[in-house]
């Protein structure tokens, strides 16, 4: 085991990687669930539970781009993104159902549903899902296959592309489950959030409104803990770069840590005038949002958003860092 206990930092702490990150757009509306895309540039958008639809969201504009209805129903939820066969595809729950949006802007879009009877929550992986579902005998971890293993309740379920476990945290601890039916505790902290990075081979976990981060390897070794100094309310990988964003709840507002999930290392921070019901990374890490029951917000990163342009540049800093501002 390594473990590394890294120092508490401060929202308006100098950055060490120096990745400077802004505000681009909210929108408001009755929010359930966020998920980023991963397109260059502007053309970036967001797939966002909205009101009784699932709604596609320019992130630089908030406008809506496209809408969709999966059965007239507030139950909604945007679950996860990511890519499968080179296509990207979304993940998104109605009552008792699963609906898979593949390439959703693409002239080649298609769309897929898979009945599965009290699905709470689900992560795509390289092929396939792992589900968590809920009913009345209990919960369960249900991969795309039909693999079925009976588990306790959980808070939060992660999982993703370079792994086929499911990984769940509860106030006792963190357990992986495999689909050959195996449940293994590795971590005997509480979890209310966490998140699997393939890229850094690590588990991202926290208390719900703890004041750590602790990222773990695989096998649930601590590789550092990381105090942030505020409650952290929510976290999210951008696993195709190895870093990790994290929500924390502050004075009058909420907050947006970048962090290398390799080496601990604090590569950007950013008020948010809310703390986090919803947190969602981009693939790339190029772009973030956060989200309360009433609206979504949406944040850049400087120098790949810069990277595109001067015209760019010169778009971004004509809009505020934060929509109070």
């Amino acid at each position: 085991m390594r473990a590394l206990w890294i120092g508490v930092v401060g929202l308006t702490a100098a950055c060490g990687g120096g990745e400077r990150m802004y505000y681009l757009a909210s929108t408001e509306g009755a929010i359930n669930g966020v998920a980023m895309r991963s397109a260059p540039g502007l053309e970036q958008d967001a797939q966002v539970g909205m009101n009784d639809l699932t709604c596609l969201l320019g992130i630089g504009t908030g406008n809506v781009n496209q809408e969709w209805n999966y059965g007239d129903t507030q139950q909604e939820r945007v679950l996860d993104v990511g890519w499968q066969g080179g296509q990207e595809v979304v993940a998104i729950r109605s009552p008792d159902t699963l609906h898979f949006q593949t390439n959703p802007t693409a002239s080649t879009a298609e769309s897929s549903s898979v009945p599965l009877v009290g699905v709470r929550d689900a992560r795509l992986l390289d092929e396939g899902f792992v589900a968590l579902t809920e009913t009345e005998a209990g919960c369960a971890i249900t991969w795309s296959d039909g693999t079925i293993v009976p588990i306790e309740c959980p808070e939060v379920i992660a999982s993703g592309p370079g792994t086929d476990v499911a990984i769940v945290g509860r106030d006792t601890g963190l357990d992986i489950v495999t689909p050959e039916g195996n449940v293994e505790q590795v971590y005997w902290e509480p979890v209310g959030f966490a998140a699997w990075d393939g890229l850094a081979e690590a588990i991202y976990a926290a208390e719900k409104d703890g004041e750590s981060l602790m990222v773990l390897d695989a096998d649930g070794s601590v590789r550092y803990d990381l105090d942030l100094g505020y409650p952290i309310v929510g976290l999210d990988a951008a696993e195709g770069v190895g870093k990790v964003i994290v929500a924390v709840d502050v004075a009058d507002g909420g907050g947006l840590f970048l962090i290398d999930g390799n080496t601990g290392e604090i590569l950007g921070s950013q008020y948010t005038p809310v703390g986090a019901d919803d947190v969602s990374a981009s693939l790339d890490g190029t772009s973030f949002a956060v989200a309360d029951d009433e609206a979504v917000h949406f944040y850049g990163v400087g120098d790949t958003w810069e990277a595109t342009g001067a015209a760019l540049e010169t778009w971004n800093e004509s809009r505020p860092r934060n929509p109070t501002d």
